[in-house]
Formats: structure tokens, C-alpha cells, sequence
């Protein structure tokens, strides 16, 4: 959760696993995990923990001027994740 965020731990946490919910996620093992700081180097930091071996990201609709660039945090992911990133529309 980025500093701000109003849902909350418990929210964030609740809201992932209604997405997760509507996955066929049966063939892959994951994590469910939210923590608190900028999303950008949370992401990084939990997948060198972790030692995953995957990041997925959601990228958010942008209009056709912003489509030459990623948002900050999955620019920032892209960059410096120790690991291969999925970028997926939503």
C-alpha cells in the first residue's frame, strides 16, 4: 500500500483475494501478500526475499498520449527486479 492508502492492510488483503478468486490459478503456486510502503521498491524487496521467480503487474488503462510510458512503480519494477516481469493489461 502506498503511504496514504486509505483500504488498510485488511482491505488491500481482501480485495487481492477477490481477484485471485476469479483466477483459474490451479497450475502455478503463489502468495498472497500486501505490506505497506512505495509499491515500487516493496515489490522488489519482497521478490528478492521471497526469492520468486515472477512478478506479475497490472498496468492500468492509460490515454494515447501516456502510452509511450509506464506508469512509476512498473517502470521502477521493470528496472530493478532481480527477477522476469509480466506485465499484463487490465
Amino acid at each position: 500500500l502506498e503511504p496514504g492508502d486509505s483500504r488498510g492492510l485488511a482491505g488491500a488483503k481482501e480485495e487481492l483475494s477477490s481477484w485471485l478468486g476469479q483466477l483459474d490459478a490451479t497450475h502455478c503456486e503463489y502468495e498472497l501478500m500486501a505490506r505497506k510502503g512505495r509499491a515500487g521498491e516493496r515489490i522488489v524487496s519482497l521478490a528478492t526475499e521471497t526469492k520468486a521467480d515472477l512478478i506479475v503487474l497490472g498496468a492500468q488503462n492509460r490515454s494515447p498520449l501516456q502510452t509511450w510510458s509506464w506508469g512509476d512503480t512498473t517502470e521502477f519494477v521493470l528496472r530493478q527486479a532481480p527477477v522476469p516481469v509480466l506485465v499484463v493489461p487490465q
